[in-house]
């Protein structure tokens, strides 16, 4: 097992109310849903760290407009492929200096998770 992967890799993200209170770093999969804001927003407000990725990265400005630029970050890119994922990943671990959870919203089909 990669000691520097995240404790989980991928959670399939339900808005269940539980407690998500914590000061983690978190990369948030899906994060230009509307379901992926709104968990953005949670996060933030919970004391996180999140770096969102989604396709296109016009579609997280919103989750990102009033929090400190040292607590948000976006990256657009299409994690379907292992090559952008691993370097999504490898630019939460530079800018976070770690990465506790990374979290999909909707199915999560399809992602070349590896450790």
């Amino acid at each position: 097992m990669n000691r520097n992967a995240p404790r989980s890799i991928v959670s399939v993200v339900q808005h269940t109310g539980e407690n998500i209170r914590g000061c983690g770093a978190i990369v948030v999969l899906g994060a230009g849903s509307d379901a992926g804001a709104d968990l953005a927003r949670r996060l933030l407000e919970a004391g996180h760290r999140v770096l969102l990725v989604d396709r296109q990265a016009t579609a997280m400005v919103r989750s990102m407009h009033g929090y400190p630029h040292d607590r948000v970050a976006a990256v657009a890119a299409d994690v379907g492929d292992p090559r952008q994922l691993r370097a999504v990943l490898d630019r939460a671990r530079a800018w976070f200096g770690r990465v506790d959870d990374v979290l999909t919203v909707g199915g999560g089909r399809g992602l070349p998770i590896a450790s």
